[in-house]
């Protein structure tokens, strides 16, 4: 998984504030605008979007009807692997204070 970091920027559904995005194969692609991510606080669906300095933020990703079924499956595997990496993490942290 390749880790690129971007001006920070706001979840629009929850307001955690992000400065990276992964994508999920090895190959080292910056986001670009229009491309989905998923909140890792919330696990809100986002797209990135270019403001009038060129700068990417994230918008919420609110119609989903143009996508196609792979990438709607992606979506739903990323929102999978994140809710597995947290609690993974959660019980690290737990057994740690016990």
């Amino acid at each position: 998984m390749g880790i690129h970091h971007v001006k920070g920027s706001n979840c629009p559904w929850c307001g955690y504030f992000m400065d990276g995005a992964a994508n999920n194969d090895l190959n080292l692609v910056c986001p670009e605008e229009g491309d989905l991510t998923v909140c890792i606080e919330c696990y809100g669906e986002c797209v990135f979007k270019t403001n009038n300095n060129g700068d990417l933020y994230l918008a919420p990703l609110c119609d989903k009807s143009n996508l196609d079924i792979q990438t709607i499956s992606m979506l739903h595997v990323t929102k999978f692997r994140l809710m597995e990496a947290k609690q993974e993490a959660n019980k690290r942290a737990q057994s740690k204070n016990t």
